[in-house]
């Protein structure tokens, strides 16, 4: 394996292949790095545009080019001198009919092979020993009544039923083509309905609330070995070097498992894994690190001026109503939340009335730890004890569990099993499924909601960020290089990923605020007193116009479409006004001209682009300032694509454009060609990267 010292993350999609990848090769040596750090290349859903709903992991996607496109982008990085480290998706598969196992299970039940797949629960009340189907936009009777329900012979999969744009099998000897559908569909394998009177029966462990992406049994060592096929033969071949693990806390046991990837040839293992505050990787992981959130955190802390807390508080107070910690957020997030996730948490109520006993309170409990866990997750396997830094973990979840008015006998009780004070098969399995769940709820509540409601400074707002800590130190910064150069001197450091919320360079320009409180006072005071028109008619959201502002600044220049795209996507993530669930078309109007009176009228257009060339050079200062640290710290640097230059890209589909190749590679010879570093470039607000590359290089 080429020494580990620097990647480059590239997404791979249609508009950007294992073709695309392979001419990068000799500029990505000339840039310095060792390795590409690709999304994932095996078959996902056609048409993808991140790969991450895979149907197919035993071969690599034919639209990004098949093995023949594979085969030549190794033999291109390769002669580069080159390695690949390649992302992998253990958690879950896409329920789509390309996916053979899942096709298996809708169509053959709970025997067939796609049983042993997916985590089925079979027995839950209302299953009846079928899984669970809630995907359809409108109620099924509707559907039969209209005579959008039929049943169509086709030529891949034999008889299917059809219901607008979905198909789903249908099992063999139950049905022929001129039967009525609303009959056939009585005796299939599945129960098909609304998404809205069958969510919360949803039988099947999912990649959090995501109906279309069902979880498998990893576990399983069969459904393992199906799973990582093409990863173990690219491990074996040579053709890989790394291996980045998605979503490793979404599994039952991350800790074997990850034993079981090492096994195959995974010299060089990473992990996607959100630390929580003060946490730290755990010891029983044989990985080499993480894909580097902390770092970014870490960094982003130090760039922060802490005598902007108190002002900036005080301004957020003021234009949200509330003074609430972001603690206090979270907690309220996660508790919400679990109403998107009933099913999950009725499996696993249901697993700990067989381990403790039915109790009236073992819910009430379970929603109150839920709610006051500080990490994502423990790892306490079957048949094993919690360790020192797990047990605090689950004790300190149970005292604030109590404070906040839970059942202190049900509480003590659930906590003897996720600590492994009780043993047994059943406590084993309450222990595995409880720590699952927690990891969804902290996900969906701190990532996909509480970052978009607490919105003091959004620089610190970022996955595996901590908002409620508003800077850091140095001597914290130093002190957790040191860790990092004990315990894990191969783990990655992010600035910005395919997943973050906002890019590093936003983030750097938006920290900037906390030395810049009066005028970003007088600036908000400004353009808000002008957006109250906007709102015509609907009550006005000052918590969405700061976040329009913020943004608008930290993204500048940005235009209408996509402030508003994002705009929408955040206020849905918020859950406060509108949401995925019940998009609010009113409201997510007004927003609509929100966005459009602030960039589409001159004088206010031109009161943003003052505020933005206040922030402009030092916010690129901040941004060399993360790229030095990046490249002198412990760990391996990795670029996500393009941002080797300025990139002011917001969270996706905003970040998961296509690589612009030709802008890179033009922009590396005109660094290649100077004497002296670009200084002048700093103030250029036309300047693409030429210092932030120079630095780099």
């Amino acid at each position: 394996m080429a020494a580990p010292r620097a990647t480059y993350r590239v997404q791979l999609q249609l508009r950007f292949d294992f073709a695309a990848a392979a001419e990068l090769a000799i500029y990505l040596a000339e840039l310095g790095v060792s390795h590409l750090y690709a999304s994932p290349v095996t078959q996902a859903v056609p048409g993808s545009t991140h790969g991450y709903d895979v149907v197919d992991s035993t071969r690599p996607s034919e639209e990004l080019g098949g093995e023949d496109g594979l085969a030549a982008l190794h033999e291109a990085l390769t002669a580069a001198g080159l390695g690949l480290v390649v992302d992998i998706v253990p958690n879950h598969r896409a329920a789509h009919p390309a996916d053979r196992e899942w096709w298996s299970l809708l169509r053959d039940g709970r025997d067939c092979p796609g049983g042993r797949f997916f985590d089925v629960d079979w027995d839950a009340p209302g299953a009846n020993g079928r899984v669970v189907l809630p995907i359809l936009g409108r109620p099924l009777e509707t559907a039969l009544a209209d005579g959008s329900v039929a049943l169509e012979d086709d030529a891949e999969f034999g008889l299917v039923i059809v219901v607008d744009d979905h198909v789903v099998p249908v099992a063999p000897g139950t049905a022929a083509p001129d039967d009525d559908p609303a009959a056939v569909l009585d005796r299939q394998h599945y129960r098909l309905g609304y998404w809205r009177d069958l969510a919360d029966l949803v039988n099947y462990r999912r990649f959090f609330d995501i109906t279309d992406l069902p979880a498998v049994r990893v576990e399983d060592p069969v459904v393992f070995d199906v799973q990582h096929a093409l990863t173990a033969r690219l491990l074996r071949d040579g053709v890989a070097d790394g291996v980045r693990v998605d979503h490793v806390d979404g599994l039952r046991d991350p800790v074997t498992y990850l034993r079981r990837v090492r096994a195959l040839g995974a010299h060089w293992l990473l992990v996607e894994k959100i630390l929580g505050r003060d946490e730290l990787l755990s010891d029983a992981f044989d990985a080499d690190g993480t894909t580097g959130y902390e770092f970014a955190e870490r960094v982003g802390g130090i760039l922060i001026d802490p005598d902007g807390e108190e002002p900036l508080t005080e301004l957020w107070t003021e234009i949200a109503q509330d003074s609430r910690s972001f603690d206090d957020v979270v907690a309220e997030a996660r508790a919400s939340v679990l109403d998107e996730l009933v099913p999950d948490l009725d499996r696993v109520e249901r697993a700990f009335a067989g381990a403790v006993g039915t109790h009236d309170d073992v819910r009430r409990s379970l929603a109150a730890l839920l709610t006051t866990m500080e990490v994502y997750r423990t790892y306490i396997g079957a048949g094993e004890q919690a360790g020192p830094a797990d047990r605090g973990r689950i004790d300190t979840a149970v005292t604030r569990a109590s404070l906040a008015g839970g059942s202190r006998p049900g509480l003590a009780a659930i906590g003897e099993v996720l600590t492994g004070a009780r043993r047994g098969l059943e406590s084993d399995e309450a222990r595995l499924r409880f720590q699952q769940l927690s990891t969804a709820v902290a996900a969906k509540g701190v990532e996909d909601t509480a970052l978009y409601r607490y919105l003091r400074l959004t620089a610190r707002n970022e996955v595996g960020g901590d908002p409620g800590r508003f800077a850091g130190t140095v001597e914290a910064f130093h002190a957790a290089n040191e860790r990092a150069a004990e315990r894990h001197p191969l783990g990655l450091l992010a600035l910005s990923t395919h997943d973050t919320k906002r890019s590093a360079d936003v983030r750097a320009r938006l920290a900037v605020l906390s030395e810049v409180q009066p005028q970003w006072r007088d600036f908000l005071a400004r353009r808000m007193a002008r957006l109250a028109t906007a709102w015509n008619g609907v009550e006005p959201d000052h918590v969405a116009e700061y976040l329009v502002l913020q943004t608008a600044v930290g993204a500048w220049p940005i235009d209408e479409f996509r402030l508003g795209a994002y705009m929408r996507k955040a206020a849905r993530e918020a859950k406060r006004r509108t949401s995925w669930r019940d998009p609010d078309e009113q409201y997510e109007a007004a927003l609509d001209r929100v966005v459009a009176s602030l960039l589409g009228d001159p004088a206010a257009r031109a009161d943003v682009e003052v505020f933005a060339a206040l922030v402009l050079v030092p916010g690129r200062v901040n941004s060399l300032t993360q790229v030095v640290l990046q490249c002198a710290a412990p760990g391996v640097p990795d670029v996500y694509q393009g941002d080797e230059l300025w990139n002011l890209t917001l969270v996706d589909p905003d970040n998961r454009a296509p690589l612009d190749p030709a802008r890179s590679q033009s922009a590396l010879g005109a660094v290649r060609a100077m004497e002296t570093p670009p200084s002048a470039a700093l103030i250029d607000p036309a300047d693409p990267g030429l210092p932030k590359l120079w630095t780099f290089v």
